[in-house]
């Protein structure tokens, strides 16, 4: 496709005259160019696109859905082919993102019922039972030995006795985090957010998930624990490595980008990796008590996980927490270990695949990613993101589904991107949708 014929296809969309598999192929475009999360396609925000994609344009090569191919005039009848798959069906994202003009938020749900997205929430637990529900309005928590402020330096908590807080809610003032042991900041279904830990180490946290860390980091080690799935940029520090323990793993870095995802109603833990390198182990030393599978959600206003946290022997500074390992794995970027209880044997218990990182971890920049996923793993994915209750009635379809579909759109309308594939249809009762051959 010529430079002049993808301007004027453009013209095209915004007059609202394209055809299906024309919105199909611009949609799959401007996805792999926008990783923000604009709500509408606006002017400004159309002009760069097509700067951007007449640039890549130029050099003949442009990212879109596999398979790729070079840029001519047959790419719209390959658009159209991909998006008649019928084993493992593309469903294209067709979110306020990019819409024909004449299309744009057009139309009700067909459901009952519908469902709006999850959004920055989540709850500050500190290891005396202090509670702060975090606001909704910021997007991200800071923690350090004298203070805990939101990441637009808005302070929650000081030690100064006098400092105010954000509202009597967060009341916390004279508390000085320096002398928790253990502070803990946990997401409910539907809720995400940033966190900030005392070496510069951010992290975001997915829906139902927590992290638990001390307000100082001491010693040789910086330690934390997850429970849930969360990303991590971690502060470079060659004289204190990182170690994230999750479930009955423990992985180490030194500084590098990963994601960790080990949720307590899934069977597997998997791990990511963007940039540098992690040592993964086995950690089969944990003992019961320290792999307990208390509900996550229970954090919320209770010192007892902390305090089950603060007696976990991985907290603790003596000794060589790893002398009962079994080898590590190292993995490289674009590699993924999977740790499947009961699923490999004691001396090989991980196992490690090539994955697209970036996709791997879709949910940070707004997007859920699958990869011939069945609908049962989807549909897990999107009940913890909607917080719903999902049932299954019938013949349930075993065929795989890869796609990519915004997070901030309302479950409607993700819905019918699923159903529009034929193998699915769906019924919305309040929170509680089923699912149907």
């Amino acid at each position: 496709m010529e430079e002049k014929e993808f301007k004027e296809l453009l013209d095209r969309y915004r007059a609202g005259n394209t055809s299906p598999e024309e919105n199909a192929l611009l949609e799959a475009w401007y996805m792999q160019l926008n990783t923000g999360n604009e709500a509408v396609l606006n002017e400004a925000a159309l002009t760069t696109a097509t700067s951007s994609i007449s640039k890549k344009m130029k050099d003949q090569q442009f990212p879109g859905f596999a398979p790729r191919y070079k840029f001519h005039r047959g790419w719209l009848a390959a658009a159209a082919a991909v998006a008649t798959i019928t084993l493992g069906v593309w469903f294209y994202n067709n979110s306020d993102i990019l819409r024909p003009a004449a299309d744009h938020n057009s139309g009700k749900s067909q459901y009952a019922s519908d469902v709006a997205p999850g959004k920055n929430t989540a709850t500050l637990t500190l290891a005396d039972g202090t509670v702060i529900n975090l606001s909704d309005a910021k997007t991200g928590v800071v923690i350090d030995a004298s203070k805990i402020t939101y990441s637009d330096n808005t302070v929650i908590s000081n030690a100064d006795p006098s400092s105010r807080t954000e509202g009597s809610a967060l009341s916390s003032g004279g508390k000085d985090p320096s002398a928790v042991a253990m502070t803990s900041v946990s997401t409910p279904r539907g809720g995400t957010y940033q966190v900030i830990l005392p070496d510069g180490t951010q992290v975001w946290l997915n829906s139902a998930s927590a992290i638990t860390f001390p307000t100082k980091f001491s010693g040789k080690e910086r330690l934390v624990k997850l429970t849930g799935e969360a990303y991590f940029e971690v502060a470079k520090d060659k004289a204190h490595q990182f170690i994230v323990a999750s479930g009955a793993q423990e992985l180490t870095v030194l500084g590098t980008h990963f994601n960790v995802s080990s949720y307590e109603d899934e069977k597997a833990t998997k791990t990511t990796l963007l940039e540098g390198s992690i040592s993964v182990r086995h950690a089969e030393f944990i003992s019961a008590s320290r792999n307990s599978t208390a509900d996550i959600q229970g954090l919320n206003g209770k010192a007892g996980i902390l305090k089950q946290v603060q007696d976990d022997d991985r907290f603790k500074q003596d000794g060589d927490r790893f002398k009962k390992d079994g080898e590590a794995i190292i993995l490289k970027p674009g590699q993924q270990s999977i740790l499947t209880a009961g699923k490999q044997t004691a001396n090989e218990p991980f196992k490690v695949i090539e994955v697209d990182a970036v996709e791997a971890t879709a949910w940070k920049n707004g997007y859920f990613s699958f990869t011939d996923e069945n609908i049962q793993d989807i549909m897990q994915v999107i009940a913890r993101w909607y917080d719903i209750e999902v049932r299954y009635e019938g013949n349930i379809t075993k065929d795989g589904f890869n796609g990519k579909i915004s997070r901030f759109k309302n479950i409607s309308q993700v819905l019918k991107m699923l159903e529009d594939t034929k193998l699915v249809h769906f019924e919305v009762t309040g929170r509680r949708v089923t699912v149907k051959e």
